[in-house]
Protein backbone atom coordinates (compact mmCIF):
# COMPACT_ATOMS: atom_id res chain seq x y z
CA UNK A 1 0.00 0.00 0.00
CA UNK A 2 1.19 3.47 -0.90
CA UNK A 3 1.66 6.32 1.59
CA UNK A 4 -1.13 8.80 1.79
CA UNK A 5 -0.97 12.23 -0.02
CA UNK A 6 -2.81 15.11 2.07
CA UNK A 7 -4.66 17.40 -0.31
CA UNK A 8 -2.14 20.57 -0.15
CA UNK A 9 0.50 18.13 -1.91
CA UNK A 10 -2.08 16.84 -3.73
CA UNK A 11 -2.75 20.39 -5.17
CA UNK A 12 1.17 21.18 -5.80
CA UNK A 13 1.25 17.78 -7.70
CA UNK A 14 -1.64 18.72 -9.97
CA UNK A 15 -0.42 22.63 -10.44
CA UNK A 16 3.59 21.48 -11.17
CA UNK A 17 2.09 18.76 -13.81
CA UNK A 18 0.03 21.53 -15.43
CA UNK A 19 3.14 23.67 -15.08
CA UNK A 20 5.17 21.37 -17.16
CA UNK A 21 2.81 20.57 -19.69
CA UNK A 22 1.76 16.89 -18.72
CA UNK A 23 -1.81 16.87 -19.06
CA UNK A 24 -4.05 15.15 -22.09
CA UNK A 25 -5.61 17.19 -24.50
CA UNK A 26 -8.07 19.81 -22.90
CA UNK A 27 -12.23 19.02 -23.79
CA UNK A 28 -14.70 21.42 -24.81
CA UNK A 29 -15.38 22.01 -20.76
CA UNK A 30 -11.90 23.36 -20.13
CA UNK A 31 -10.46 20.79 -18.62
CA UNK A 32 -8.05 17.97 -19.27
CA UNK A 33 -9.00 14.37 -19.14
CA UNK A 34 -5.82 13.57 -17.23
CA UNK A 35 -3.02 15.16 -15.45
CA UNK A 36 -0.01 13.61 -14.97
CA UNK A 37 2.79 14.42 -12.23
CA UNK A 38 5.84 13.30 -10.16
CA UNK A 39 6.53 13.70 -6.59
CA UNK A 40 9.70 15.03 -4.92
CA UNK A 41 10.04 10.90 -3.50
CA UNK A 42 10.18 10.18 -7.39
CA UNK A 43 6.57 8.65 -7.33
CA UNK A 44 4.36 9.06 -10.68
CA UNK A 45 0.88 9.70 -10.25
CA UNK A 46 -1.99 10.28 -12.18
CA UNK A 47 -5.14 12.43 -11.95
CA UNK A 48 -8.41 11.86 -13.76
CA UNK A 49 -11.45 14.23 -13.64
CA UNK A 50 -15.23 12.23 -13.78
CA UNK A 51 -16.33 11.91 -17.10
CA UNK A 52 -18.95 15.29 -16.90
CA UNK A 53 -15.42 16.99 -16.38
CA UNK A 54 -16.43 19.20 -13.31
CA UNK A 55 -12.36 19.92 -12.95
CA UNK A 56 -12.29 17.82 -9.96
CA UNK A 57 -9.19 15.04 -10.09
CA UNK A 58 -9.35 11.94 -8.49
CA UNK A 59 -5.77 10.83 -8.61
CA UNK A 60 -3.13 7.49 -7.74
CA UNK A 61 0.36 6.49 -8.52
CA UNK A 62 0.77 4.76 -11.51
CA UNK A 63 2.67 0.85 -11.09
CA UNK A 64 6.18 0.69 -12.34
CA UNK A 65 5.32 -1.71 -15.03
CA UNK A 66 2.45 0.77 -16.39
CA UNK A 67 4.18 2.39 -19.38
CA UNK A 68 2.61 5.77 -18.35
CA UNK A 69 4.55 5.92 -15.64
CA UNK A 70 7.60 5.61 -17.95
CA UNK A 71 6.84 8.21 -20.01
CA UNK A 72 5.74 10.30 -17.34
CA UNK A 73 9.17 10.08 -15.68
CA UNK A 74 11.23 10.90 -18.72
CA UNK A 75 9.67 13.60 -19.87
CA UNK A 76 9.14 14.69 -16.23
CA UNK A 77 13.12 14.15 -15.75
CA UNK A 78 13.98 15.98 -19.26
CA UNK A 79 11.40 19.00 -18.69
CA UNK A 80 13.40 19.16 -15.36
CA UNK A 81 17.12 19.22 -16.93
CA UNK A 82 15.55 22.07 -19.43
CA UNK A 83 13.89 24.26 -16.24
CA UNK A 84 17.58 23.84 -14.40
CA UNK A 85 16.10 22.13 -11.56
Amino acid sequence: MGRVVLINEAKLLLAEGIRRGLFSEVRQNGFPKFIWSVSEYGEVFEAKTDANGTGEYHGYPLEDEDAMHLYVKSVWEERCRIAGQ
